[in-house]
């Protein structure tokens, strides 16, 4: 669930210490303590655990000393459930130290909405008013750019829609072109230089007209990993289904001993991606694919590498 999400409020002061607030209950998850790097030209100069005392709507995080001169990166991320699938939502900044405030470009209430009610699922196909709404808070004297993207399952490149605003409120609607587990993405830059780019991977299941699908996407076909070589045990696999039964994957080693094994959750006609959960630590190597439905299978070649 990523609706109502929040984002990290934070800036450096011109004695190099960094001020952070997160919101306790946003989808940047500060309950599992996720880990956070800062780094400058790609040079780490802190690394820690996003935790600190609870009690308030937002919390402070551990005072950051960040040494020397020059603009720094932060990033964290976590892991969380969408509709039973694996998704991960990430925070990146870039923060301009000769421009502090105590509120860089900050994101507020993040919701999908599906005919005004928030969603995780989106059923375009019966001409539901979709769209993405959040407001957004800055100290500086102009109000942000604001870009909003999508991307879907199989598309390796993001989607820029077309955003619209009402005092601090944006909105972006989505195409009803849109089909499977779509990632989005929110950045915002101010007048300074600060950045902010929040990504939810996946953030919402579109839901598009079956009978839109292409023949040629009416299959049980796996169309291989992405990327391919995965790195660090974590496999995502695109492919396509012939129709919304049960399907399930399963991944070999060269032996043929099966190493992880899942159902395809909300299976549904046409492409789709998936993450495979890690029941077990996969070692680099080549590894074997296979997608079942209703007695039709696919299989493809998975390489793991650190």
């Amino acid at each position: 669930m990523m609706n109502d999400a929040d984002s990290i409020r934070f800036g450096i002061d011109p004695a190099g210490t960094m001020h952070a607030f997160a919101d306790e209950t946003g989808a940047i998850g500060l309950e599992d303590d996720p880990p956070y790097t800062v780094s400058r030209n790609g040079t780490v100069l802190a690394s820690g655990t996003l935790r600190g005392a609870g009690g308030f709507t937002y919390r402070p995080l551990p005072t950051i000393q960040v040494p020397g001169i020059g603009d720094v990166d932060f990033h964290t991320e976590h892991p969380y459930a969408l509709l039973g699938r694996n998704a991960t939502a990430l925070v990146d900044a870039h923060l301009v130290l000769t421009s502090y405030t105590r509120n860089p470009p900050t994101l507020h209430s993040l919701q999908v909405l599906a005919n005004d009610t928030p969603a995780d699922t989106v059923d375009l196909a019966s001409g539901t008013n979709a769209r993405v709404r959040f407001r957004v808070d800055d100290d500086g004297g102009n109000p942000p750019q604001v870009i909003v993207r999508v991307r879907e399952p199989l598309d390796t490149e993001w989607r820029s829609l077309v955003v619209s605003n009402h005092d601090d409120w944006f909105e972006a609607a989505l195409p009803g072109s849109l089909d499977g587990a779509v990632d989005l993405q929110l950045e915002l830059r101010d007048e300074t230089g600060n950045t902010l780019i929040q990504t939810w991977s996946p953030a919402f299941l579109a839901i598009r007209d079956p009978g839109t699908v292409p023949p040629e996407q009416r299959r049980v076909a796996l169309l291989g990993a992405w990327p391919n070589p995965a790195r660090d045990g974590e496999v995502s696999l695109a492919f396509t289904l012939a129709g919304g039964t049960p399907a399930s994957i399963a991944l070999y080693d060269v032996t043929g001993r099966e190493v992880l094994a899942q159902s395809v959750p909300s299976p549904r006609v046409g492409p789709q991606r998936i993450t495979l959960e890690r029941g077990a630590t996969l070692r680099p190597g080549l590894y074997f694919a296979r997608l079942v439905q209703d007695g039709h299978e696919s299989r493809s070649r998975v390489v793991v590498i650190r």
